[in-house]
């Protein structure tokens, strides 16, 4: 269903609490690491960070990775159940999708947006009567291709507006960081660079949407 859920809620997973715990050594934080095999004093270890964003990773390992592909720019959709134009219609297409398709979304750093986050675009500026059309489908496929040819001009406002207002929620703009950062160390740099990124995917995004209208507009 369209919720509040958090899709990122058990990101911890089993496997890394189990290998990982916080503790204290002398009054600081830190996170002791378990290997899964017996080693032998002055043995070279590694770990895999695995798909893991930056926030994550400043908690647990103490810095942000730039580039990153698996960092997220956390977003919410303005659609409201019950709302606009056959809202009832297009709520059920989205409920269609068993939670794939949720208010809460990511972005990455990728040269492409998520299948999901196109579904939606597509779904909540369906006109009236090809929503009705295209809600008479009960399944997934279906649906997705009721709706597969629907690119309008405005298909991207929506993802537009709440990226430029989610960088507007920053009290400074990507150079004043990059430039700040270079006289910032210890937390403060990691906070920093890890806004730096957010900003970064949030600005890609941006980018990537004009490409696309340009394409569009070129067929």
């Amino acid at each position: 269903m369209l919720d509040q859920a958090d899709p990122d809620s058990n990101l911890l997973g089993h496997f890394f609490t189990d290998t990982h715990k916080k503790a204290t050594n002398n009054g600081i934080e830190v996170v002791d690491i378990y290997s899964d095999r017996d080693c032998g004093p002055g043995e070279q270890l590694f770990e895999a960070y695995g798909e893991s964003h930056n926030g994550f990773m400043a908690q647990w390992f103490g810095f942000v990775a730039d580039p990153n592909p698996s960092d997220v720019l956390r977003l919410k959709w303005k659609f409201v159940p019950g709302q606009g134009e056959r809202a009832q219609e297009k709520l059920k297409m989205l409920n269609a999708f068993r939670g794939a398709i949720r208010t809460d979304f990511t972005v990455r750093l990728i040269d492409q947006l998520p299948s999901t986050v196109v579904y939606y675009l597509q779904l909540t500026t369906l006109p009236p009567e090809r929503a009705v059309e295209c809600s008479k489908k009960s399944e997934r496929e279906n649906i997705v291709a009721c709706i597969s040819n629907h690119r309008p001009a405005h298909l991207y406002d929506e993802l537009e507006l709440i990226l430029k207002e989610r960088l507007g929620q920053f009290s400074s703009s990507l150079d004043q960081d990059l430039e700040l950062v270079t006289s910032l160390s210890g937390t403060a740099r990691l906070a920093v660079e890890w806004r730096i990124h957010q900003k970064k995917i949030g600005h890609h995004v941006l980018s990537l949407i004009e490409q696309l209208r340009k394409k569009r507009d070129e067929l």
